[in-house]
């Protein structure tokens, strides 16, 4: 997945027309790499561990299963 001529000059335009000093980018593209932007960009990554239950994965199979009996 990647972002199209369009989009990238548009997301340039706005960050260029910001005043912010720095953008911090939460995406896996590179956005320093495709040009345009005007100002530092920052890689920012998350991540995330269930702290119990019910879990992430417990909530959703449940909704899954849910939802197939009421069809």
């Amino acid at each position: 997945m990647g972002y199209g001529v369009a989009q990238i000059e548009e997301l340039s335009a706005t960050v260029n027309a910001s005043r912010a000093e720095a953008a911090i980018a939460a995406t896996p593209v590179d956005l320093a790499r495709l040009g345009g932007i005007e100002r530092p960009v920052v890689r920012a990554r998350c991540s995330d561990t269930d702290a119990g239950e019910p879990t992430l994965a417990s909530l959703v199979l449940r909704l899954l299963r849910d939802r197939n009996r009421t069809g």
